[in-house]
């Protein structure tokens, strides 16, 4: 019996369309492969945008009105004073009435050292003030009903005037928010720890706080233009509300794609 098989112009045949075939396989698995990446890039960076401002908004609004200040040669960095708890006061002391501070108890609060009472702070010299509308608080002991009363470290300390409102806060040290040139990229970090100090420390010092976090990455501010910059500060009065406005653009690497994320964090007023 006479057996048949493959020419060779067969065989080449079956070879072009299998390279073929592969050649169009690698390309679609190479295309799936790029969107992937770039779907991935994208998300991580849209991720890290939304935790930086999510973190910033949640510690900017609960901050202490008239506390926001910038430095800087083009406002990279902002400094506030986080608020912990707060309410209404029965007395503090001040130049006409010299007595013992009482405060209502606040709800869901726990006692730190280092914790201070803030009354009447209506602007950042106020809050960063060594004496008159912010004091150290030694000891918190009960009063009579729903009240507490506050013991200062200093003795002699007098707040200079009453709120209206009758309004205190109780406050913890200073953060800052940065954006650092590094290199050829440009980072966001947050410090704390670092302490109360009347002028506001530029990124130097910062960059040895105890507590130095990175917050993001990949950022692409144009100093160079003020309706760019990264912070921007409103300060709130006896009867408007305060505004920080924060603009923070991200940049993918190796590409010239960016996204702009901006916010606008209401605070309360300064009453």
């Amino acid at each position: 019996m006479r057996m048949r098989g493959f020419t060779l112009v067969e065989l080449i045949a079956v070879m072009v369309i299998l390279s073929v075939i592969s050649a169009g396989t690698f390309a679609y698995l190479r295309l799936s492969g790029l969107i992937f990446i770039d779907v991935t890039e994208r998300d991580a960076l849209i991720q890290e945008a939304r935790f930086a401002m999510e973190r910033f908004s949640r510690e900017a609004r609960a901050s202490l009105p008239g506390s926001a200040r910038l430095t800087g040669d083009n406002d990279e960095c902002i400094e506030f004073v986080p608020v912990v708890a707060g309410g209404t006061y029965v007395r503090i002391p001040t130049a006409s009435l010299s007595n013992d501070a009482r405060i209502v108890t606040p709800a869901n609060y726990t006692f730190l050292s280092g914790d201070r009472l803030a009354v009447a702070v209506r602007n950042s010299a106020q809050a960063y003030a060594t004496s008159g509308y912010i004091y150290e608080i030694d000891a918190l002991n009960s009063g009579p009903g729903d009240t507490l009363d506050v013991t200062l470290s200093d003795s002699s300390a007098l707040f200079a005037t009453q709120s209206m409102a009758q309004r205190y806060r109780i406050v913890r040290e200073p953060i800052s928010w940065c954006v650092i040139e590094v290199g050829n990229t440009q980072q966001l970090w947050r410090f704390s720890g670092y302490g109360w100090q009347v002028s506001q420390p530029d990124v130097s010092p910062l960059l040895s706080a105890p507590s130095a976090q990175l917050m993001g990455q990949r950022l692409d501010i144009q100093f160079a233009d003020v309706n760019q910059r990264p912070f921007q500060v409103d300060a709130p009065t006896l009867r408007e509300q305060g505004l920080i406005q924060v603009r923070l653009r991200f940049r993918r690497p190796n590409t010239d794609e960016s996204v702009l994320f901006y916010r606008e964090v209401v605070i309360a007023n300064a009453i």
